[in-house]
C-alpha cells in the first residue's frame, strides 16, 4: 500500500513539478525510431559505388516511410479510447508546439495545491482495472482501493492516531494505534507544504503542446521532457500518463484532485464489525 501511495503521488505531482522532481534531461529517450536511427546510419560515407547507391534507395524509402508515419500522427491523432491513448508509446512523439510553463494548463492545474493544508484525490486507472480515494488532512488519513480483478475493496482510516483497516465488501476489519513511522510517511504538511509554485514555474522548462482526439471528442495534451503527460478537457484535468508505461498507476484518469477534502470522509462506518486487534493480541497472548 506504501509503495501505491508513493507511486500515484509521484506521477501526478512530481510528473508537474518538472525542475524539483525531474531530471536534466540527460540520458533521456530520443524519441527516435528504429528506422530513423537506421537511416542515420545509412547516410555514412561508403567506399564503392554500388554501395553508395543502395545507400541512396534506402534513405529514399525510409524518408518516404517517416514522411508517411508523421503524415499519419498529423493526421490520425485520434484514439477510441483513453485507455487505447494512455498505451499508445508514440503520444509523446506527437507534433507539438511549444509554450511557456506559465502559460500552460498543466502548471495552472498545479497551482490549485498553492497554499493547500489538504489533499484529496480520486483517480481510477484508463483500463478501469483500479480505484482510488485519498484524502490527507493534517494527520488524519483516508485511503479507499478497488480492484477488479479482486472483490475485495480495502479502506484505511488513520484518525486521532488509530488505523483502521476495512473489508468493505464484508463490512468487516480491525483496528490499531498507529506508530510514529506510519503517521509519518502520510504527513501532507510534509507533501504539500515543500512546493514553491511559484519558484516551480519560474524555473521549469517549456511546456509542449497538442490536440488529440479520444472518443471522438477533442483534448490537449501537454507534456515536458522531463516529466509526464497531462490531459486536458478544456481547461480541467483528465489524465495523467507517464511515460513509463508498466503497470496501472501509470495512467490515471482524474475524477478529482483538489487541496480541499469532503468534511465527512474520516468518518469511520458504524455498522462495521470492527476489532481491536492489540486487545485481542493481548487476549490470545494471555491464554
Amino acid at each position: 500500500m506504501k509503495k501505491f501511495l508513493a507511486a500515484v503521488l509521484s506521477l501526478s505531482l512530481c510528473g508537474a513539478m518538472l525542475t524539483s522532481c525531474g531530471g536534466s534531461g540527460e540520458g533521456t529517450d530520443t524519441g527516435l525510431t528504429e528506422s530513423q536511427t537506421s537511416s542515420a546510419t545509412e547516410t555514412t560515407k561508403t567506399e564503392t559505388e554500388a554501395e553508395t547507391e543502395t545507400e541512396t534507395e534506402t534513405e529514399t524509402e525510409t524518408e518516404t516511410d517517416t514522411a508517411t508515419e508523421t503524415e499519419a500522427k498529423t493526421e490520425g491523432s485520434a484514439y477510441a479510447s483513453i485507455d487505447e491513448f494512455a498505451k499508445d508509446s508514440e503520444i509523446f512523439s506527437l507534433p507539438t508546439e511549444t509554450v511557456s510553463a506559465a502559460d500552460s494548463l498543466t502548471y495552472g492545474f498545479v497551482k490549485t495545491l498553492e497554499g493547500a493544508t489538504e489533499f484529496y484525490m480520486d483517480v481510477e486507472s484508463t483500463d478501469g482495472s483500479m480505484a482510488m480515494i485519498m484524502a490527507l488532512s493534517g494527520k488524519d488519513v483516508y485511503m479507499k482501493v478497488a480492484e477488479a480483478s479482486s472483490d475485495e475493496n480495502l479502506t484505511i482510516i488513520i484518525k486521532d492516531s488509530v488505523m483502521y483497516m476495512m473489508d468493505d465488501e464484508a463490512k468487516s476489519g480491525y483496528y490499531f494505534t498507529a506508530d510514529e513511522e506510519t503517521m509519518s510517511e502520510y504527513n501532507v504538511e510534509e507533501l504539500l507544504g515543500e512546493l514553491d509554485i511559484d519558484k516551480e514555474i519560474e524555473e521549469a522548462e517549456d511546456v509542449k503542446t497538442c490536440k488529440v482526439t479520444i472518443d471522438g471528442k477533442e483534448y490537449t495534451f501537454e507534456t515536458a521532457e522531463t516529466g509526464g503527460g497531462f490531459l486536458f478537457d478544456n481547461d480541467k484535468l483528465y489524465a495523467i500518463i507517464n511515460p513509463v508505461s508498466g503497470n496501472e498507476f501509470n495512467a490515471l484518469i482524474i475524477h478529482d484532485f483538489s487541496g480541499s477534502v469532503p468534511s465527512d470522509v474520516f468518518e469511520v462506518p458504524s455498522d462495521y464489525e470492527l476489532v481491536d486487534l492489540e486487545a485481542a493480541m493481548a487476549e490470545q497472548a494471555a491464554q
